[in-house]
């Protein structure tokens, strides 16, 4: 008779492993993707343990997500109120002896309140007694979503709250019991995926208990939401999964990543969260990702933005001139990022008041003068920081340069001058702004002289006369000292010869100056400085005598007539 029975045994067997083993399987693979991604995911006492995962007294689940953080349901935890009542218990379940430890709201609390389906909340809670415990990792770019889709098996850990006599879930409006809360089982069920819309997996409903804050994983043992099962506005019980995906991005909005322990990579950031030429993503990265490299690359990406000029009104308005301010003091070391840092400043001050404001009030020149002083060699960051420091001095916001700020800001740039001295475009700006420190304080062309600063001024009249830009900056700025007759009478007692023939440097200037006249005749701007740098040298007597011993003196003065009248009318 067995014998009969036998090929219907035989199918019933099969039939059971046909059912039993995808539930095999999917433990098994999770598992094993916890284990993967935990250090010590399981403990070896009870395999199904997830110890990263806890209660909340009378309220629901959570699941710890970096040191002493722990991500749950505002459902859970509602305000900093009632989280600063409530307690996470950790390892029930478990061989392990059960910890129980504060939530401290006033370290970090961070609830999502719109839109109204984003059911989250970040509550710091103690370390004590679950230093241990490794959080789960929560995925912080899009390499490390992991997609869910209708029909997907997922596992979701729960711990069941009591339910009224009506039958509706106990809402989370008062603080918790003084006493010993109901008894509350973790739970594990697999769940069907039924729908995905947008942010949320809908699952089937079970039964009328409440649950909130649990955590949802995929077969591969990765965090892909949060599950919470509660009343509806219609009545009715919703089963519902907030994706993960969603949440980080929320907190990414919120500028709430960095309070996460992150493992991520730069292209891994940037290629999640930048779009083409929104600024304010950008500086969000930079709020959101604290990682020394990370930083680093988002503020060079930062930098480079500066050389759009349709950007720069953005990068103004947003808040990125004191993110560039802020890198240029965390990689004051690196002379790459420096350069970098101080070439964006450059970019934003050219004719952008705000901007100017924002570098001067935010300790631009400072951070700029810290620069060269710590690398005196570099060619480019000289460059760019006297090209900035000229623009900041003739915008209308300029720094105050009298006192100590100015005297350095002149000593560095002139020690750049003597070392760069075939770099033109610095020789033209820091003359340049040495003019501007002449309006501020007198004192500083006395200063100039004594630095030999008429020397230079010759070497770059002889060899640079080509240069019809630097030319000028240098006759702006020999017409302006020439007004300074203490510093004209220290070129006697400073100055020395300046030629091989044994002319006196004032002597050989005012002959440059003459000849720099002739060969631009056609630039008012260069014969009206002429004009007043040898007027103003020539009020010495000494002085005077060498310029009308030069035989093109005259001519030179008749030349700039027409501009004199010409400026005359204007005025």
């Amino acid at each position: 008779m067995w014998m009969h029975c036998f090929p219907c045994l035989i199918f019933v067997v099969f039939g059971i492993i046909y059912y039993l083993l995808p539930l095999f399987y999917f433990f098994f693979s999770l598992e094993k993707g916890l284990g993967s991604r935990m250090t010590t995911a399981l403990t070896s006492s009870n395999r199904s343990n997830i110890p990263a995962v806890c209660r909340i007294r009378g309220r629901g689940t959570a699941i710890l997500v970096s040191p002493g953080i722990l991500l749950t349901s505002r459902h859970v935890v509602s305000s900093p109120e009632v989280a600063a009542q409530l307690t996470a218990v950790f390892f029930e379940g478990s061989k392990k002896k059960t910890v129980e430890v504060k939530l401290l709201p006033q370290k970090l609390f961070f609830a999502a309140f719109y839109p109204a389906y984003m059911d989250y909340c970040l509550v710091a809670c103690e370390e004590y007694g679950i230093f241990n415990v490794t959080p789960v990792s929560l995925p912080l770019t899009q390499n490390d979503w992991s997609p869910v889709r209708e029909g997907d098996i997922i596992l979701v850990v729960q711990h069941p709250t009591c339910k009224d006599d009506d039958g509706e879930a106990e809402t989370n409006t008062g603080d918790s019991d003084d006493g010993e809360d109901p008894p509350s089982v973790e739970i594990k069920r697999f769940e069907e995926v039924l729908r995905c819309r947008n942010d949320l997996y809908y699952l089937k409903a079970n039964g009328n208990l409440r649950t909130a804050g649990c955590p949802a994983f995929n077969d591969c043992g990765q965090l892909i939401g949060m599950q919470s099962q509660l009343r509806s506005e219609g009545g009715g019980v919703v089963n519902r999964v907030v994706s993960i995906a969603s949440i980080v991005k929320h907190l990414f909005a919120n500028k709430q990543l960095q309070r996460i322990q992150q493992k991520s990579v730069f292209d891994d950031v940037w290629n999640t969260w930048y779009v083409k030429d929104d600024i304010s993503r950008i500086l969000l990265i930079l709020e959101n990702f604290s990682d020394c490299e990370i930083a680093r690359a988002t503020a060079e990406k930062l930098c480079e933005h500066t050389c759009f000029p349709n950007l720069i009104e953005s990068i103004v308005a947003s808040g990125g001139v004191e993110w560039i301010l802020s890198s240029l003091h965390q990689f004051k070391e690196d002379m790459a990022m420096v350069c970098t840092c101080i070439r964006a400043m450059w970019n934003v001050s050219f004719g952008e008041t705000n901007a100017q404001r924002l570098l001067v009030d935010g300790g631009g020149v400072e951070l700029v003068l810290d620069s060269m002083e710590r690398y005196p060699e570099s060619e480019e960051i000289a460059e760019f920081s006297v090209v900035l420091l000229h623009n900041l001095s003739t915008g209308s916001c300029r720094p105050d340069f009298t006192g100590p700020l100015g005297h350095r800001a002149l000593l560095l740039v002139h020690a750049a001058l003597q070392r760069f001295k075939e770099t033109i475009v610095l020789q033209k700006f820091g003359f340049s702004f040495f003019t501007t420190l002449l309006y501020v304080d007198v004192e500083y062309a006395e200063t100039l002289v004594k630095l030999n600063i008429v020397e230079h001024t010759v070497y770059l009249a002889e060899r640079k006369q080509d240069q019809v830009f630097l030319m000028e900056a240098l006759m702006n700025f020999v017409g302006e000292l020439a007004q300074h007759r203490k510093a004209i009478d220290l070129c006697f007692v400073a100055g020395g010869l300046a030629s091989s023939a044994g002319q006196h440097v004032l002597e050989v200037l005012t002959s440059l100056l003459i000849d720099i006249m002739f060969k631009y005749q056609e630039m008012d701007t260069i014969l009206l400085q002429g004009n007043r740098a040898l007027w103003g040298i020539g009020n010495d007597l000494s002085c005077r005598a060498m310029i009308l011993q030069n035989p093109r003196s005259y001519e030179a003065l008749r030349l700039s007539l027409a501009a004199l009248m010409a400026r005359a009318r204007v005025t």
